[in-house]
C-alpha cells in the first residue's frame, strides 16, 4: 500500500519582497484594508448641484447674425467652498465666441460643495453649453 505523499508548504514570502514584487496593493486590498485616497486629488463627478440658478451664457449678438451655433463642454473644478477654481473648454463649438461667452458665464456659477462622509473636496465635472438659434 503506498502512503499518501504529503505536499511541501509554499514558500513564505516576507512583506519587503512582496512590496518588491509589486504584490503590496494587491494583499492589502485582497485583506480589505482601506487604501488612503489622496484627499487634494479632485473628485470626478457626472452632476453637481448649484446654488441658486443655474448660469447661462450671454450668446453674442455678432455670432447670432452670422448663424454661429454649437456645443461647449467646459472642465470645472470646483472648490471645496463650492466655488469656481478653474475653468477651460473641453470641447469647443468651433466658434471662439460662443466658449468664451460660456466661459464667462460659468465663471459666475455657484456650486453646492461635493462631500463624502462630510467632508467636502474638490470636484471636477464637464458642464455642455448648447447655442442654438
Amino acid at each position: 500500500m503506498q502512503q499518501p505523499q504529503a505536499t511541501p508548504p509554499a514558500p513564505r514570502v516576507s512583506v519587503a519582497q512582496t512590496a518588491t514584487a509589486g504584490g503590496a496593493k494587491k494583499a492589502s486590498e485582497a485583506r480589505g484594508d482601506p487604501v488612503a485616497v489622496d484627499p487634494d486629488r479632485p473628485r470626478t463627478v457626472g452632476q453637481v448641484d448649484y446654488l441658486g440658478k443655474r448660469p447661462s451664457p450671454v450668446y453674442p449678438r455678432i455670432s447670432q447674425r452670422r448663424g454661429e451655433q454649437g456645443r461647449v463642454v467646459l472642465r470645472v473644478l470646483i472648490s471645496p467652498l463650492g466655488q469656481v477654481a478653474h475653468v477651460s473648454v473641453r470641447s469647443s463649438s468651433g466658434h471662439a465666441r460662443l466658449d468664451e461667452a460660456a466661459l464667462d458665464a460659468m465663471r459666475t456659477a455657484r456650486f453646492r460643495p461635493y462631500t463624502e462622509n462630510g467632508i467636502a473636496y474638490k470636484a471636477l465635472v464637464d458642464i455642455p453649453f448648447d447655442f442654438v438659434l
